[in-house]
């Protein structure tokens, strides 16, 4: 699969995404520090790659903003966050969700429950 990390999402996912095999592009690495989320978003689905963010506004607004999405969006909302908390989420949903058929999902995981919106 190909990941695309937001500016706040911890650099730590990029080795462990690419030690499973996986292709992961970082929005620090391509655009300037504070790019408009839209513009990242539309470059994470143009290279149809799983956007993901601990941003939460994401997912209360790309399922209206953006009706057809290449890819799965994943937004981190925790308590607490911190790099450990945030990476130990994110490998909960993965090992829980096949995001490869979730192209059109929408997903909030919080520190307790994993909600979906497609």
């Amino acid at each position: 699969m190909r990941f695309f990390l937001d500016e706040n999402f911890p650099f730590a996912a990029k080795n462990y995404l690419e030690k499973q095999g996986h292709e992961v592009l970082c929005a620090l690495m391509r655009h300037p520090q504070g790019m408009i989320d839209s513009l990242l978003f539309e470059d994470a689905q143009n290279h149809r790659a799983i956007f993901v963010t601990t941003d939460k506004d994401f997912y209360h607004t790309i399922p209206f903003l953006y009706d057809k999405r290449t890819a799965a969006v994943v937004v981190i909302a925790l308590k607490q966050p911190n790099r450990t908390k945030i990476l130990a989420r994110f490998n909960d949903l993965l090992s829980s969700i096949d995001l490869r058929s979730c192209q059109q999902s929408v997903f909030l995981v919080t520190d307790n429950k994993i909600y979906r919106r497609d």
